[in-house]
Formats: structure tokens, C-alpha cells, sequence
């Protein structure tokens, strides 16, 4: 395992308030002429009706297209969708008092308010904003400008001794497990005022730890109740054991894991499950999912005859004996409603099961109940790896039942308890868990409720575990105190390696303290002087590979610190900076440190206003980097320009394989220069184009370029205004290109004719295995021409056809030629249909190819 050293800086307390001006009322734009355009730099022909011309711009991070006779004061129209130019009616949708700052229209938020549109609340711990200007109305004792900091404890009660069954002080007293007279006091543990400890009698066992005293001290199941402050459980329903787990059998048939025996018309026992629905005697609906006798079919327990059911293999899953007779070894029922009774089913048969690695039942409102049936399973089974017990309604006694699991599981590795509810109790369960466990290796808590008090008690076991390497607590309300926690522990934990804080508003307090190996901190607002903490540490350390910084308004000066520091790491691999308004002054400090570093291979500069002048910045270095492998400028307008220093770029540039330079303003010019260069290029093997005026004439550009090119293999060209004059040009160098293996062309209005052309280059192309013309205005025409292609080629194994025009007739063409066809493994028609008739054909002759190549 990878050893990691961390550096934590010392808190510095900085109090940062952003002042945002307000946006001026547009004007109307002048007439689109040169590089005048409604505030932009780019004009282009209206591709529809007349040769109006339109400015294209960015408002709200989407491109819409302008009319040049629109006011932009007066925002009248619909967005465009492909058929006409207009304005959006609402340019930036800041709420709570919110403003528009900046060409992009991004909101500036106020107080405690956050998000796209200012509406996301950044007050912790349950914490509210009070009206526009965001004030946090804090809860429970919390305290703090956003109600991070708990309330004040006071300190534990001295131990003291119990006699009888007599209550100390402000708990109570219950026997022990492995002492039938010794009596023990149960005190609060004032630590957020949240658990209980045991003071006094060292020899009781940790099991009554968390017990509260004396109603559940037990832990009775299935309807037991607890008797009296000795703790002895009172089963119900014939259930026996010391907890009530041991299960009743059925009388005249065993009831395959079920407690409810029905007798049949015919006096034949049968089982009755959770909706009554008879789902027959056939094998083959029994054993669907590989669990013969268990009763899902169709997201529904069923009704089933008992001896029949059973006899695949002895009693059913009573025993887990028809599961363990099997070889299954990954199971999925996600979205299947099974509830907690199945989840004691499955928990029944995962008790004896010795194949079974992988259980997903993700969403199944297993609640409470069934994460005990579960976490009992896993205290017996020895061979489940992986289980994913997301979004199931599990809370804080849900996770009392796995932590106690996991502490004598040695088997499990991955656990996935995403989307639950699981709050600061929970947290202290599953932290405390992890102190004794030496198995798992991968714990995602995300999107929970475990606050910073829970991030104390992961803090705590970080620093006694020694094998959890990832763990992610992605919105969590732990703010910069709970990462404080985790920065104390990571002192001494050696094997975390990746940490997902991300939306947990730890601000620039909270980064200071966190450096691993892979980090992610979007949408926590850290802002510029968190990135200098990151940066001081980074400076230092050796293990950080991964750092994901997206959506924490930084602006250029956190690029300066960064790149500074980049000109320096030797370790870091990936930086991911997306949405946070660096401009060109912050790529110019990027492309300084790209000149000098010599580890980064991934960078995104996603959505960063960049411009041309930043694309030069850029540029320049990528001519001397030798290691960069991608780069994503998506959505920064950086125009024709920019896609010439680019382009130029790519000419030297020996090591650059993937580049997205998606919605950027780029026109057939930017085409030319990026299509001269592919012919010179010989690394790039992925380019994403989508939603640029590229044009017929841009097409041309690409399709001599293919002619050429020998690396590229991925080419995305969506929404790029190609019709059909510009798919015959690009067709006739993709016929000779021998590479390319994917191509996206979705939403050109090729038409009959464009798809005519594409059949051509099938026909002869032997390399294309991908091929996606979604929303092409293709009817049964250009099916007929794609369809008697496709009888002749044999490489392409994905035609995606979604949103086009064909009816009966269209579809016939392409059953026809699956008939043919050995190849295609995905035909994607769903849309724009007349009948299912064809389409049940297709789907069936692409199962047989799919079979045939399977085999």
C-alpha cells in the first residue's frame, strides 16, 4: 500500500466577504458585421431560412444563437432549437438576492446562499438562511457565522458504581453479557452529547456499548421485546435465540424463508410472500435472477407452491442452501422493492452461500430491518466482496447493525451506503467499526447526514485504521471542522489514499488542512486563499496525484498560486479546475507551469471564461510539454483564434491524445486550422468538436484531414451546422480513413441525402465500429441507403438512430439487412415510429448477432 505523508499548515483564520456589483441593463446589439455581435466575437449565417446573420454567444453556460434584429434589452423568443434565432427570455435566474455578474451571466450569491442560481443554502448542521440576505439561523446549540461550531460540552460525569439494578446518576444500569450478576453503569459520553459508554466493569462486552438503557439493551429482533434491566429477550412468533434471530419453522412444508405458511385449495402448503401475486410453477421464472425458490420476478415476491419451490435444492433460501448450490457469483436487483423481508432472505441464504461476491440492492427500501438481516448475514458469510445498499431508507440504527457486522466480517472490501440517512449516531457506529476491521478498503458514505460531529468520529478511526484507502463523505454538512478532523488524522494514517469532501462548504479554513493522494473539494468554497493552503502543502508533498478543485469560485490569483506550484510538484498527475472564472490571466499562469512540469498528464479547464488570448497562452506551452496527455477548454469561447494557436500546437506536440474543445465559437476557419493539423499530428487520438459553427466548409477541412491522418480514432461533430454538401465532403475522406473507430454526427439535418453519402463510406470504410447519427432529419430514403450498406460491411457494431424520420417502410430496409448483417450489435431506432412490429424483428436479429459474438 502506498504510504503517504501530509503536511498540514497551520490554521490561519481569514474572514473573507465577496462585495459583487450588479449587472448593467443590456442595449440593443448593433447589426452583426465583422466581430461586432451583441457583445461577442464571433458572427456566423443564420443556418436556416435566410442569410441573416446571428451573433453566437454564452448566457447561463448554454450557447443560444441571437438574431442580429433581436433587442438584447428585450430577450423575446424561445432558445434555439435548431430551426430559427432567438433570445432566451431569462439571461441569468439569480434568486435570494443574487447578481449577474460577468459575460457569462453567473450569479454572485449573498450570505449564506450558494449555487447556479443562488438557491442552495450554505449553513451547516441543519442550520437555515434567513431571508435574501442569507443570514444562517442556527439549531440545536450551534453557533458560528454558518453554524459550524457545536455546542458546548460539559465535561463526563465521574464513574461510579452500580449495586442491584439501581440507575447512576443520569443513566441506567443493565447486567452484562458474559456476567450472569455483575451489574454496569451506563454514563453519557458528553462529546457532542450523542453516545453512551460504559465506566465501570471493564469485562463488559462492547456489544452493550451503545445501547439505551434499559428498552433495547438486548437488541431483540423479529418482534422481540427486552425483559427487564437483565437484558433477556422475549421472542414472539415461535422466532428462539438469544436475540430473536433463530427462525420458526413451517408446519407440513418449510416456508423458504418466509414466516407465513397458506394452505393451498388442493391441501398443499405454499409460502406466502410480500404481495401475494402468483407468479406459477415454471423453473425458469423461479430461478430469473439465479435464486431458484426465492419468488423475485417482476420487482414482486410471490406466491409459490412450497414442495415445488423448495425442491430446488432442499428447503429454499430457509437454509441458503438453493443459493449455495449455485455458482452465481454477482447478483443485481437494484429497483426492486424488495423491502426488508427480502433483505431477510437474502440475508438467510448469504449466512451459508460460498460463491456469491457481489450484491447490488441499491434502492429496494430495505430500511432498518433489513440492514440487520444483512449485517447478521455478514458476520457469517466469507466470500461477498462488494455490496451496494444504497438509496434504502437506512438511519442510524441501520448503521449500528453493519458497524457491529463489520468488526467481525474478514471478507467484504467495498461498501457502498450512498443516499441514506445516516447521521452523526450512524457515523460513530461505522467509525468506531473501523478501528477493529482490516478488510474493507472502500467506504462511500456520500450524500448522508453525518455532519461535523460525524466527521470526528471517521477522523478518530483514521487514525487506528490501516487499510481503508478510499473513502467519500460527499455532501455531508461537514464544514471546516470536520475537515480539521480528518487533516489531524491524516498525520497518522498512512493508507487513505482517496478523500471525496466534495459540497461540504469547507471553505478556506477546512483546506488547509487536506493533502493525500487523490483530493476532491468542488463546490466547497474554498475560494482563492484555500488554494493557497492546498498550494503551501503541495509544495511539500510527495503522494497527491489527484486534485479536483471544480465550482469553488477561484479566480486567477488561485490559478497564479496553482501554477507556481505545478512549476514545482513532481507527484500530481490530474487537476481538474473546472467553473471557477480564471480568464486568460489565469491560463497564462497555467501555461507557465505546463512549460516546466514535467508529471501532469490530465488537465480541465472546463467553463473558465478563456478566450483567445489565454488559448495562445496555452498553445505555447503545449509546444514544449511533453507529458500532458488531455486537455479539456470545453464552453470557454475561445473562437477561430485560439483554435489556430491550438492548431499550431498540435503540430509539434508529441504527447497530447485527447482535446475537447466543445462550445468554443469556433467556425469553419477554426475547422481549417484544426484540420491542417491533423494531418501533420500523430498522437491525438480523441477530438470533441460538439457544438461549434463548423459548417459545410469546416467539414471539407476534416475530411481531407482524414484522408491523412493515421491516430485519431474518436471524432465528436454533434450541433455542428454540417449538412448534406458538408457530409459528402467529410464522407469521402472518412471512406479512405483507416482509424477512425468511433464517430459522433447527431442533431446536422443531413437529411436523405447526407445519409446517402454515409452508406457510401461504409460501404468501403473497414475500420468504423461506432457510427451515431441521432436527430438527422432522416427518412425511409436514407434508410434504404444506410440499410444496403450495411449488408456489405463488416466492422460496424453500434448504429445509434434515435430522433430521425422513418416509418414501416424505412424499417423494413433495415431488417433486410440484418438479415445479412452478422456484425451489428446495437441498432438504437426508438424514436419516430409507426409500429413495434419491425422493431421487435430488429431488436431479435441483433440478439443473435450479439449471441454469435458472444460465442
Amino acid at each position: 500500500m502506498r504510504s503517504s505523508t501530509i503536511v498540514v499548515v497551520a490554521l490561519v483564520f481569514v474572514a473573507i466577504i465577496s462585495q459583487h456589483s450588479s449587472v448593467a441593463t443590456p442595449t440593443k446589439p448593433p447589426v452583426c458585421s465583422d466581430a461586432t455581435c451583441c457583445g461577442q466575437t464571433s458572427c456566423i449565417p443564420c443556418r436556416y431560412g435566410s442569410a441573416t446573420q446571428y451573433c453566437r454567444g454564452l448566457v447561463f453556460y448554454v450557447f443560444r444563437l441571437f438574431d442580429d434584429a433581436a433587442s438584447c434589452s428585450g430577450y423575446s423568443g424561445s432558445p434555439y432549437d435548431g430551426y430559427g434565432c432567438t433570445v432566451p427570455a431569462d439571461k441569468c435566474p439569480c434568486v435570494n438576492g443574487g447578481t449577474c455578474d460577468g459575460p457569462y451571466n453567473s450569479c454572485q450569491c449573498k450570505g449564506g446562499w450558494m449555487g447556479e442560481t443562488c438557491s442552495e443554502c450554505l449553513c451547516q448542521n441543519s442550520g437555515t438562511c434567513d431571508g435574501p440576505d442569507g443570514a444562517c439561523q442556527c439549531k440545536s446549540g450551534f453557533t458560528g457565522e454558518r453554524c459550524q461550531t457545536p455546542p458546548p460540552a460539559p465535561p463526563p460525569p465521574p464513574p461510579s458504581s452500580c449495586s442491584a439494578a439501581t440507575c447512576c446518576s443520569t443513566s441506567s444500569c443493565i447486567q452484562c453479557d458474559n456476567n450472569g450478576t455483575t451489574v454496569s453503569c451506563f454514563g453519557t459520553d458528553y462529546f457532542g452529547g450523542y453516545s453512551y459508554a460504559i465506566y465501570s466493569n471493564p469485562n463488559c462486552q462492547s456489544a452493550n456499548r451503545f445501547s439505551q438503557c434499559p428498552s433495547d439493551v438486548c437488541l431483540c429482533q423479529n418482534g422481540g421485546t427486552c425483559d427487564g434491566p437483565g437484558g433477556t429477550c422475549q421472542c414472539k412468533g415461535g422466532w428462539t435465540g438469544e436475540r430473536c434471530t433463530i427462525q420458526p419453522p413451517c408446519s407440513a412444508a418449510l416456508c423458504c424463508g418466509t414466516d407465513i405458511c397458506v394452505s393451498c385449495d388442493n391441501s398443499n402448503t405454499y409460502c406466502r410472500g410480500i404481495n401475494d401475486k402468483d407468479i406459477g410453477n415454471d423453473p425458469s421464472t423461479r430461478s430469473r435472477f439465479g435464486l431458484a425458490g426465492l419468488g423475485v420476478h417482476d420487482r414482486y415476491f410471490g406466491v409459490f407452491n412450497c414442495p415445488y419451490a423448495c425442491s430446488f435444492g432442499g428447503d429454499g433460501l430457509r437454509g441458503g442452501r438453493s443459493l449455495n448450490a449455485s455458482t452465481l457469483t454477482t447478483l443485481s436487483l437494484d429497483d426492486n422493492e424488495i423491502g426488508h423481508i427480502g433483505a431477510q432472505l437474502l440475508g438467510n441464504a448469504l449466512r451459508h452461500n460460498t460463491t456469491l461476491i457481489t450484491l447490488n440492492l441499491r434502492q429496494n427500501n430495505i430500511g432498518d430491518a433489513g440492514a440487520q438481516c444483512l449485517g447478521d448475514a455478514l458476520r457469517h458469510n466469507t466470500t461477498l466482496t462488494t455490496l451496494n445498499i444504497q438509496q434504502n431508507a437506512i438511519g442510524d440504527a441501520g448503521a449500528q447493525y453493519l458497524g457491529d457486522a463489520l468488526r467481525r466480517n474478514m471478507a467484504l472490501t467495498t461498501l457502498s451506503l450512498k443516499w441514506n440517512h445516516i447521521g452523526n449516531l450512524g457515523a460513530q457506529y461505522l467509525g468506531d467499526a473501523l478501528k477493529y476491521n482490516t478488510i474493507l478498503i472502500t467506504l462511500n458514505l456520500s450524500y448522508n447526514e453525518i455532519g461535523a460531529v460525524g466527521a470526528h468520529y471517521f477522523g478518530d478511526a483514521l487514525e487506528h485504521n490501516t487499510t481503508l484507502t478510499t473513502l467519500d463523505l460527499s455532501v455531508n454538512e461537514i464544514g471546516h471542522v470536520g475537515a480539521q478532523d480528518f487533516g489531524n488524522a491524516l498525520r497518522l494514517n498512512k493508507t487513505l489514499t482517496t478523500l471525496d469532501l466534495e459540497r461540504n462548504q469547507i471553505g478556506h479554513y477546512g483546506a488547509q488542512y487536506l493533502t493525500l493522494t487523490t483530493l476532491r473539494v468542488q463546490r466547497s468554497r474554498i475560494q482563492d486563499v484555500g488554494v493557497q493552503y492546498l498550494c503551501d502543502a503541495l509544495r511539500h508533498n510527495t503522494t497527491l496525484t489527484a486534485l479536483h478543485l471544480d465550482w469553488n469560485q477561484i479566480g486567477h490569483t488561485a490559478a497564479q498560486y496553482l501554477g507556481y506550484t505545478l512549476g514545482h510538484n513532481t507527484t500530481l498527475t490530474t487537476l481538474s479546475f473546472d467553473d471557477n472564472g480564471i480568464g486568460n490571466v489565469g491560463a497564462q499562469h497555467f501555461g507557465n507551469a505546463l512549460r516546466h512540469n514535467t508529471t501532469l498528464t490530465t488537465l480541465s479547464l472546463e467553463q473558465n471564461q478563456i478566450r483567445h488570448v489565454g488559448a495562445q497562452d496555452l498553445g505555447d506551452a503545449l509546444r514544449h510539454n511533453t507529458t500532458l496527455t488531455t486537455l479539456n477548454l470545453s464552453y470557454n469561447g475561445i473562437g477561430d483564434v485560439g483554435a489556430q494557436y491550438l492548431g499550431d500546437a498540435l503540430r509539434h506536440n508529441m504527447t497530447l491524445t485527447t482535446l475537447n474543445l466543445q462550445y468554443n465559437i469556433m467556425g469553419d476557419v477554426a475547422a481549417q486550422y484544426l484540420g491542417d493539423a491533423l494531418r501533420h499530428n500523430m498522437t491525438l487520438t480523441t477530438l470533441n468538436l460538439n457544438d461549434n459553427g463548423i459548417g459545410d466548409v469546416g467539414a471539407q477541412h476534416f475530411g481531407n484531414a482524414l484522408r491523412h491522418n493515421t491516430t485519431l480514432t474518436t471524432l465528436h461533430l454533434d450541433w455542428t451546422q454540417i449538412g448534406h454538401a458538408g457530409a459528402q465532403y467529410f464522407c469521402d475522406g472518412l471512406s479512405q480513413n483507416t482509424s477512425l473507430t468511433t464517430l459522433s454526427f447527431d442533431n446536422n439535418g443531413i437529411g436523405d441525402v447526407g445519409a446517402q453519402h454515409f452508406g457510401n463510406a461504409i460501404r468501403h470504410n473497414t475500420t468504423l465500429t461506432t457510427l451515431s447519427l441521432e436527430e438527422n432529419q432522416i427518412g425511409d430514403v436514407g434508410a434504404q441507403y444506410l440499410g444496403d450498406a450495411l449488408r456489405h460491411n463488416t466492422t460496424l457494431t453500434i448504429l445509434r438512430f434515435d430522433r430521425n424520420k422513418i416509418g414501416n417502410v424505412g424499417a423494413q430496409y433495415f431488417v433486410d439487412a440484418l438479415r445479412h448483417n452478422t456484425t451489428l450489435t446495437l441498432l438504437d431506432l426508438y424514436w419516430g415510429w409507426e409500429t413495434n412490429d419491425a422493431l421487435r424483428e430488429i431488436n431479435e436479429l441483433v440478439e443473435r448477432n450479439r449471441r454469435g459474438r458472444a460465442s
